[in-house]
């Protein structure tokens, strides 16, 4: 199993970030309901509105992922 300990920042609000997400079904799996999830990837061609945009990327186009607590 993958060890996310990479991944953790020391500062900053999230508690895990720039996961790549090919391991977002393995995150899950160790820290089930734990974390909130955010996608991280391009926003270009989003038809959503300028504020909803900016809170992340739709998970279709996600490239990676953030964990934040509850």
């Amino acid at each position: 199993m993958i060890s996310f300990s990479n991944f953790q920042k020391p500062t900053g609000r999230a508690v895990f970030s720039n996961i790549p997400i090919i391991w977002l079904d393995t995150f899950r799996a160790k820290y089930p309901g734990v974390f909130k999830i955010r996608y991280r990837g391009p926003r270009a061609g989003d038809n959503r509105g300028r504020l909803t945009r900016q809170a992340g990327c739709l998970k279709s186009r996600a490239v990676a992922f953030s964990a934040y607590t509850y």
